[in-house]
């Protein structure tokens, strides 16, 4: 991993963004959790908690109106074997996410989590690229 701190600004962010929510707060809360236990660096960027490895980004938390999510920005290259990881949108070609709407659904799936957490990691780690088209 990487020994790199937040920066005192990312630190204010991160408090602020988490100190002001309401919807989805245990299950943000949650999948923070299991992102820090991990051994990611926490930072803020795209409004949104985004974590880090290896001097790049491996995962992001968003809460929508609708559900909570966690994306991984190269959710292409992981081997899925739940079948759990959808794309964003329909153009998506390089982050794939996965989506809850109960706190219990992300205890439940905590140990997927973390498996698909530390296979995000060792892609990063092994500087693997999406072969995205021009």
């Amino acid at each position: 991993m990487t020994d790199k701190k937040p920066l005192p600004a990312d630190s204010v962010r991160l408090d602020a963004f988490f100190s002001h929510l309401t919807d989805w707060r245990a299950e943000l809360l949650a999948l923070r959790a299991i992102l820090l236990d991990a051994g990611l660096t926490e930072t803020f960027k795209w409004s949104s908690p985004v974590y880090t490895a290896h001097d790049g980004n491996v995962a992001i938390i968003w809460g929508f109106k609708d559900r909570a999510a966690i994306g991984f920005f190269k959710g292409v290259l992981m081997a899925d074997p739940d079948g759990i990881l959808q794309a964003p949108g329909e153009n998506s070609r390089s982050s794939r996410m996965i989506n809850f709407t109960s706190l219990a659904q992300i205890e439940a799936a905590a140990p997927t989590l973390r498996a698909y957490i530390a296979e995000a990691t060792r892609i990063e780690e092994q500087g693997l690229k999406v072969d995205l088209p021009k």
